[in-house]
């Protein structure tokens, strides 16, 4: 998946830089609403109890810029439609089963809109932790 800086409409991932190695992710389900695990006020949060699926506007989404998502061809014939991505995000609306290893905002967008429950962010950072430490030893 290629990331932009336009493009803004509903169906496409979203996603704004945290740190140096970390995104926070969301799905746009209007071209200017998004539905996010978060928590309205600070999507950041990490306080686990706080963090619920929601929808804020897009300029309430993040700080910072804003990247919009562009599907590779494959990834077109893979992925859910539009519809059937945002239903699947709404009737989601509400819950709080966040764990930001196995349950973040990038395993929820991907669920709704590929059917995958995968991060590719954590899959990164378990590779790294296993290449340190199987360096180590």
């Amino acid at each position: 998946m290629k990331w932009e800086l336009n493009g803004f409409k509903k169906g496409k991932i979203v996603r704004i830089k945290i740190d140096n190695y970390f995104y926070h992710y969301g799905l746009l389900i209007e071209d200017d609403k998004v539905i996010q695990y978060g928590t309205k006020e600070d999507a950041f949060k990490v306080d686990n109890k706080d963090v619920v699926i929601n929808i804020c506007d897009l300029k309430d989404f993040g700080k910072g810029f804003v990247e919009v998502s562009n599907y590779s061809f494959k990834e077109k014939l893979k992925k859910n439609s539009t519809k059937k991505s945002i239903k699947l995000a709404l009737n989601r609306l509400g819950e709080a089963k966040y764990d930001s290893l196995s349950n973040n905002c990038e395993h929820f967008v991907n669920e709704c809109v590929f059917n995958k429950h995968t991060s590719s962010q954590i899959t990164n950072l378990r590779n790294k932790l296993k290449d340190e430490w199987d360096h180590k030893n």
